[in-house]
């Protein structure tokens, strides 16, 4: 929405339901690796698992998809 920023810092205690989310998505949704030859092209070595989950680059910023791409 106008004039909202993307991250509002709010109490931790108002993202606990937000925990279940993730469990689901760490124990229910894999990797597509296998679908696609992740070495065949750019395109496809992104469905490879990366070996950094979190980057910790600033936003905005390329690093994240030059440290994807490369582990």
């Amino acid at each position: 929405k106008k004039g909202q920023s993307a991250l509002e810092m709010v109490p931790i205690t108002t993202q606990y339901d937000n925990q279940k989310n993730w469990d689901y998505m760490v124990q229910h949704v894999s990797s597509k690796a296998h679908l696609v030859d992740t070495k065949l092209n750019v395109k496809n070595s992104q469905f490879a698992k990366p070996l950094f989950e979190f980057s910790g680059a600033c936003s905005g910023c390329g690093e994240t998809p030059y440290i994807k791409l490369i582990t």
